[in-house]
């Protein structure tokens, strides 16, 4: 199999006792289709599988120097560098060795939740530890689910928030659509619909997060927000 190397360069201060991984000196994925859809990457996204590894981005600036990852399988004592594609969004590529798990990463130095993951919960010092949970939703649940003249909106976020359900069916009111926390952590919200497309986001602790179980998107104003189709009535269909 063909192998591509990526070599990050620039020089990693070590501080606090934290170790880097060897890994780290020179990045490497052997897949050649993994290796071009990570020099593509045009924005950050939150964690998701592609040819089965798992992909973390963070989204950098021009003065951006370094970003490491750091994970709670390994107690948060080994930063891993993320390199970085020519559109400077750094990545790192995981073999995960658990299905659930926490992590953090380190911007030039400064510790922080991963801004593109929804998924946040706190240690018991009160600090923000980002969430990976690999166990996939239902297909029921992997929302939005075109139901006969509903469709139901789903989200996985942070259990015991305010989310809102924003779109073009509600004139893009931020506070019309609250969703209703159906399990903890999963937030729901059915319509009632006609025939057609829309763009919707969910709203949660004021951020517009765009539905990570949705591929279609669109930018509306240089924001990505997500489209559903809602396909005509069985009844209407017969009638034509």
């Amino acid at each position: 199999m063909e192998k591509s190397k990526f070599v990050l360069a620039g020089v990693w201060l070590l501080c606090f006792g934290l170790s880097l991984s060897s890994q780290d000196l020179g990045f490497i994925v052997e897949d050649k289709d993994l290796h071009l859809y990570l020099l593509d990457l045009k924005e950050a996204r939150p964690p998701h599988t592609k040819k089965n590894r798992l992909v973390f981005t963070f989204q950098g600036s021009p003065r951006t120097r370094s970003v490491g990852i750091a994970f709670s399988f390994e107690r948060f004592r080994t930063v891993h560098l993320m390199a970085r594609n020519p559109s400077r969004i750094f990545f790192y590529v995981l073999d995960p060795p658990e299905d659930r798990f926490t992590y953090r990463l380190v911007v030039d130095g400064v510790w922080m939740a991963d801004p593109s993951n929804p998924l946040v919960v706190e240690d018991e010092d009160g600090v923000r530890l980002s969430l990976v949970s690999l166990t996939p939703l239902p297909a029921e649940e992997a929302g939005p689910v075109p139901l006969e003249g509903e469709v139901a909106f789903l989200f996985r976020y942070t259990p015991g928030r305010q989310v809102f359900l924003v779109g073009e069916f509600c004139n893009w009111d931020p506070f019309l659509l609250p969703m209703e926390e159906v399990e903890p952590g999963l937030y729901r919200k059915t319509l009632s619909l006609p025939a057609g497309t829309y763009a919707y986001y969910f709203l949660a602790d004021g951020k517009r997060i765009a539905d990570p179980e949705n591929p279609r998107r669109v930018y509306l104003d240089a924001i990505p927000v997500s489209l559903v189709e809602v396909p005509p009535r069985i009844s209407a269909r017969l009638q034509d």
